[in-house]
């Protein structure tokens, strides 16, 4: 008992009185004290818990046959399930050396489960052999042997149906749930997600029910319906505030707060991010929690081009980090912190953070991170001009990253390497390296519209899933009406019939009023000509335009101004601004293309070609500069925050067509557009600044002073010409 005891103390005592080494040392010194075999088995297992997982067999493996011992002699049911749980912690050891580290071996995993499951089923311990199924399903599921998933989880959900346990069921669904979603079943997803809330619901298990709604808003935000997401998102937070769950509120939390980083929704990220931020300092957080918390802040500033709070946040999230020796984490923050110093221009800050990152990624001996680390280096000293070492760090990302399945990475890496050939004269290698990257974002394509059709799919299921319920509850309250109306008698028969004649006809007109008003905004957000395509064909095809004339806007100090105006104010100023835009390219006959933030982007010479759209938009873009001049000057007047504006202007051939399945957008691809974003951020407020290309077209119309050949990032030096004047 003594020992037990002293064992217990060591545990609870070991972070605040001992280093690891000592911790260890002292264990072992009372393993070979130790005279009991039940306190031999806890020293075993507190050694497996307190070694690095490469050590775990050395405790894990005497653990096992000591349960076994232990367990083959005549103990009572108390005892038996006590050692039982003690050769399930020893097993659980054994998993976690054959999946975390560098001896990964599944089948091995699926062994020892096995074994485990055997000793279940011979003690008669359903719960236990429920668990036991359980984890084989989720091994088979990170296999990818679907079938063999199915199998399990349905076995280990038949068992604890059985025996009521309401946790696991919900759990169970919950996993079937990520199951059917990885085939594509949207529908089953779907139902098995909800069949989860309801078990909670019928149990009264809130915790169950809140982790259901959190994963069904996953489901709607993975599938862009964002207000069904949020829905899910905040009923889920309202349940769990109640049950005062600190560790699934900041799970969910951080979910929401990652919704609102991706809908770059910076006021609402940073609020549940803060939220976090204050659950951690509630427990004393030291852990890798806040770390991530202020990792996640800082990539919200870095998008907002605040690179000081960034860095900032950086530094905070690396220093919780290494106090708790943590080891993925910080190679994660110091990739991040590279790409701020980067973007600053500071390439030799950036190039320290990239090494020190790389160094982490080979202790790892993680080669994905290694071909990023080398990746992101290619990028440094690119952006220093150090072409040699540039290529160098570019062709090792490339060998490692084709091994990888991340295309996203690949095609990145391979246009890098393309530039990196164009500026150092290697014209082939970067013919080369380009058709490699084109072929790649063909592939994302093709991936962004199976997506697409994913989407549709989810939201055919939910709908009809819907459609379901509705359709149970008006038969439950047609039951009810019936009920009503047999005690009421016939006048009362008679006035429900008045009644749904009138909602029938008052739905026929609703109907038809919904339709024109669907027409009108389909003609509002696409060309005439695209949405008459669709509403005939049911698609509108994409198409190829050889000359087309593209304009960006954008707001200088646009982030900055808008921190000093209220959310009223802001939205009122760049709805006026957008508005007198939105009349000017409409005169000249210009199609509006999307608004993206403060940037309003635009294009002549499509759906329908024509031989003026570039003295067309260049026309708009005087027009909408003296448009700014005079708004600006009233704002001076009245005391208020100015915005004043760039335009870039580039022409050339374009794909343009309809992206998404719902939400329609018409939308246009190529380098002349991304050309035309360049020449925008390389101009001037104040000034149209266009491309040769634009140029050699209007030159005959306007007066154009020569910029000479200007640095673009990402392409090279452009020739650039400032619009001066009409001629």
């Amino acid at each position: 008992m003594k020992k037990i005891i002293l064992f217990f103390l060591l545990v609870f005592t070991q972070k605040f009185c001992f280093s690891q080494n000592k911790f260890m040392d002292s264990l072992k010194t009372e393993l070979q004290n130790a005279k009991h075999d039940t306190t031999r088995l806890l020293l075993y297992l507190a050694l497996g818990d307190s070694c690095e997982r490469k050590d775990n067999m050395l405790y894990a493996e005497p653990a096992v046959k000591l349960a076994d011992k232990l367990l083959s002699k005549n103990i009572d049911k108390k005892q038996r399930e006590k050692l039982l749980e003690q050769k399930s912690a020893a097993y659980n050891l054994i998993i976690v050396y054959y999946t975390e580290t560098n001896n990964t071996d599944w089948n091995k995993v699926i062994e020892f489960i096995q074994e485990r499951l055997a000793g279940y089923e011979k003690e008669g311990n359903k719960k236990r052999i429920g668990e036991a199924l359980s984890d084989i399903a989720n091994i088979y599921l990170y296999k990818n042997d679907t079938a063999a998933f199915h199998e399990y989880m349905n076995k280990s959900l038949a068992i604890y149906f059985e025996i009521k346990d309401t946790v696991f069921i919900v759990n169970g669904y919950r996993r079937l749930n990520i199951y059917y979603l990885s085939i594509g079943n949207f529908q089953q997803a779907l139902r098995s997600i909800q069949s989860a809330i309801e078990v909670s619901k019928e149990m009264n298990y809130k915790k169950g029910e809140a982790l259901s709604l959190a994963q069904l808003g996953d489901m709607y935000r993975d599938n862009g319906e964002n207000v069904q997401a949020l829905e899910n998102y905040q009923n889920s937070l309202s349940i769990l505030n109640e049950t005062k769950d600190t560790n699934d509120l900041f799970n969910v939390l951080a979910a929401v707060g990652g919704f609102y980083y991706t809908l770059h929704n910076t006021d609402k990220a940073l609020e549940y991010y803060n939220k976090l931020i204050a659950i951690c300092n509630s427990k004393q957080d030291i852990d890798h929690n806040v770390g991530s918390v202020y990792k996640w802040i800082g990539l919200v500033y870095r998008d907002n081009n605040d690179f000081r709070n960034s860095l900032l946040y950086f530094e905070k999230s690396l220093a919780v980090f290494d106090s708790t020796k943590n080891q993925w984490q910080p190679k994660d923050v110091l990739d991040e912190m590279g790409i701020v110093y980067n973007r600053q221009g500071d390439f030799v800050k950036a190039i320290e953070c990239h090494l020190k990152s790389l160094k982490i990624a080979e202790e790892l001996n993680s080669e994905n991170g290694i071909a990023w680390s080398h990746h992101l280096l290619a990028q440094d000293y690119f952006g220093q001009k150090n072409y040699k070492s540039a290529k160098d760090y570019s062709s090792r990302a490339i060998t490692v990253l084709k091994k990888q399945i991340d295309i996203k990475q690949l095609s990145e890496a391979e246009l890098l390497a393309s530039q990196i050939d164009s500026a150092s004269g290697n014209g082939t290698g970067a013919y080369e390296h380009y058709k490699q990257y084109v072929l790649l974002s063909n592939k994302l394509k093709g991936d962004e519209i199976n997506k697409a059709a994913q989407k549709e799919k989810f939201q055919n299921e939910s709908d009809k899933l819907k459609a379901e319920q509705e359709k149970k509850d008006a038969i439950a309250k047609a039951e009810l009406q019936k009920q009503k109306l047999v005690r009421n008698g016939f006048i009362g028969g008679f006035a429900a019939m008045v009644l749904f004649a009138g909602i029938f006809f008052a739905q026929r007109n609703k109907i038809k009023k919904g339709k024109k008003l669907s027409d009108e905004l389909l003609l509002n957000i696409l060309p005439s000509e695209v949405a008459e395509e669709l509403k005939v064909k049911g698609s509108a095809e994409a198409k190829q335009f050889e000359s087309v004339t593209v304009m960006f806007t954008d707001f200088k100090g646009f982030t900055q101004i808008s921190e000093k105006l209220s959310a009223t104010e802001l939205v009122a100023e760049i709805h006026t601004c957008f508005k007198a835009f939105d009349n000017i390219i409409a005169k000249h006959n210009i199609e509006k293309i999307k608004i993206i933030g403060d940037s309003y982007m635009c294009a002549g010479g499509l759906p329908v070609v024509n031989t003026t759209n570039a003295t067309d938009v260049v026309n708009a873009a005087m027009e909408i500069q003296q448009f700014m001049q005079q708004h600006l000057q009233q704002r001076k007047n009245e005391g208020k925050e100015i915005f004043e504006i760039r335009i870039g202007i580039n022409t050339g051939p374009v794909v343009a067509g309809i992206v998404g399945v719902k939400k329609f957008a018409y939308d246009i691809w190529g380098d002349t557009v991304n050309i035309a974003s360049r020449l925008e951020s390389s101009g001037e407020t104040g000034k149209v600044n266009i491309s040769g290309s634009t140029y050699e077209l209007v030159k005959d119309k306007f007066n154009c002073t020569h910029r000479g050949k200007i640095q673009a990032k990402n392409k090279g030096e452009i020739d650039m010409y400032f619009v001066e004047g009409r001629i």
